[in-house]
């Protein structure tokens, strides 16, 4: 993201509506807390104008209250946690991608064209994983024979899931996995 933004600007000439632009960057390094702390730093010190460049659903929602409502704008191109787009929506929050729940939303309405009766879910217990189950069970209409939330990012080992899936037999399993654990 970074790299695409500088691209951008670049080509901007590093100006925007005809005033120079001036970028700050910090590392959440993937926690919460960190990322909480260096947003804050961005709005209080750096007095940016909008804070973006979340990649991480907990990570923006732990960010979340430290920008909305205090004068700079909040855009998300990939962090999409469903509550932003719900309870948590405001003015000064902006997502130019999705929220996690609506691909998965799709795909219960996929499952259901395709007959399957029974459907086994997986994802990672973090808040994008959290977001995504709530997303096919509210489309799909048959029964959900078995869920579980995996441990993230430490758990590498699904072999007692796989067992539970394979004991119950579904006709489709919804397993949502980050890429950054497929890599690992």
């Amino acid at each position: 993201m970074r790299d695409a933004v500088k691209l951008a600007l670049d080509h901007l000439g590093r100006k925007m509506a005809g005033s120079d632009v001036k970028m700050f960057y910090e590392d959440d390094t993937f926690k919460p807390d960190v990322g909480k702390q260096k947003t804050e730093k961005l709005v209080k010190k750096d007095k940016v104008h909008f804070v973006t460049g979340y990649i991480w659903s907990h990570v923006l929602l732990a960010s979340r209250n430290s920008v909305v409502g205090k004068g700079p704008f909040m855009i998300t191109s990939n962090a999409g946690p469903g509550p932003v787009a719900g309870k948590l929506c405001h003015e000064d929050f902006f997502s130019t991608s999705w929220q996690n729940d609506q691909t998965t939303m799709a795909m219960g309405e996929v499952l259901n064209q395709l007959g399957i009766k029974n459907l086994y879910i997986m994802a990672p217990n973090y808040a994008a994983g959290k977001s995504m189950v709530p997303g096919v069970t509210r489309t799909f209409s048959g029964n959900i024979v078995g869920k579980d939330m995996t441990k993230f990012p430490a758990q590498l080992d699904f072999s007692a899931e796989l067992a539970k899936i394979r004991s119950v037999n579904p006709d489709a399993v919804l397993y949502f996995i980050q890429v950054s654990m497929v890599f690992r």
